[in-house]
């Protein structure tokens, strides 16, 4: 629902050169997730989302839709909800912020409809476009 009322809020209020973020899952973009069916699903339903607002005709041609692709984000909730997992694998929320400033400030900008995971090696999040 999240993802909806973003979408329907951009395409009356984003800026023309604005940025428009979705949070995705890696998980729901490359396959099936049987054990989380329900997360897949709207996940799912995100990235379409994500894929019909880069084409919407109430934004902005200069304007970026992206969709982020993390595994895990490392947050008090996630590691509350699976306190047994590797936490060093999660993708840090603070990296993650720095690289979403990066493209709101107009630097590295992905193109518009991109997909970009967010992907962990020894402890830093790097970004790959899929």
């Amino acid at each position: 629902m999240s993802a909806l009322m973003a979408g329907h809020l951009a395409s009356h209020h984003l800026k023309d050169d604005g940025l428009l973020v979705f949070t995705g899952a890696k998980a729901a973009h490359i396959g099936p997730a049987p054990s989380m069916i329900g997360y897949h699903l709207a996940k799912t339903a995100t990235h379409s989302i994500a894929q019909n607002m880069a084409t919407h005709e109430d934004l902005s041609e200069d304007s970026t839709v992206l969709t982020i692709l993390p595994d895990v984000l490392d947050t008090p909730g996630n590691r509350a909800a699976m306190p047994d997992s590797d936490f060093s694998q999660w993708a840090d929320v603070d990296q993650v912020a720095s690289i979403l400033k990066m493209w709101a400030n107009g630097e590295n900008v992905p193109k518009n409809g991109s997909f970009v995971e967010m992907e962990v090696a020894n402890g830093a999040v790097s970004t790959k476009f899929v």
